[in-house]
């Protein structure tokens, strides 16, 4: 038998609940989000998650959910101990100074649907600029979550290291795309 989860985490919202039906654990977790980060941060003024456009909302949530569980992994976290930002801060160091969590930043990050931008007409997953809060998510991202929602997760992740400031290749001395990718599905899993 599994373990219950300890209350008052945000998976708690997201898993301790198993006997109720798919579709009322997505609108628990839609109406949890503001408790789970109250619980994530002391920071003030946070009451409201990133805004998520609505032709990407329900592929979005699934792995929104499933990435926010990898983040609750010591293993996982420990991305934010490698990467940098552009001042050479640890992002571990940045998500302090915002008094956040890698889980809180990435609900707080807003999602909109990429595929009529230029971006997208290259073969990428989904894109955002250095310490934005704003991903864009291109058709092959949508079709990688209907089939395999774990990678999903882990590009989501991705994104939330560009949004606190990681930079990639083609910049010298800093990982690639797939680079970051790679290191991601190692230290969050697969």
């Amino acid at each position: 038998m599994k373990a219950r989860p300890e209350p008052g985490g945000i998976l708690d919202a997201l898993t301790g609940f198993r006997r109720i039906r798919p579709a009322v654990l997505g609108a628990l977790l839609v109406s949890a989000a503001p408790l789970a980060r109250a619980q994530a941060t002391p920071a003030a003024g946070l009451e409201k998650a990133g805004y998520v456009e609505g032709s990407v909302g329900p592929l979005l949530l699934r792995a929104r959910r499933l990435a926010i569980e990898k983040l609750g992994s010591a293993r996982c976290r420990q991305l934010f101990t490698e990467f940098e930002d552009a001042a050479g801060r640890r992002l571990e160091v940045v998500l302090q100074h915002r008094r956040e969590t890698g889980a809180h930043h990435l609900l707080l990050l807003s999602f909109r649907d990429g595929s009529s931008t230029a971006a997208c007409r290259t073969p990428i997953f989904a894109f955002t600029d250095l310490g934005s809060q704003e991903v864009f998510l291109c058709p092959p991202f949508m079709e990688t979550v209907r089939r395999d929602a774990a990678t999903a997760a882990n590009i989501l992740i991705h994104e939330m290291l560009h949004s606190l400031g990681a930079g990639e290749a083609p910049a010298p001395g800093l990982p690639t795309s797939l680079e970051i990718t790679a290191r991601v599905a190692l230290l969050c899993g697969r």
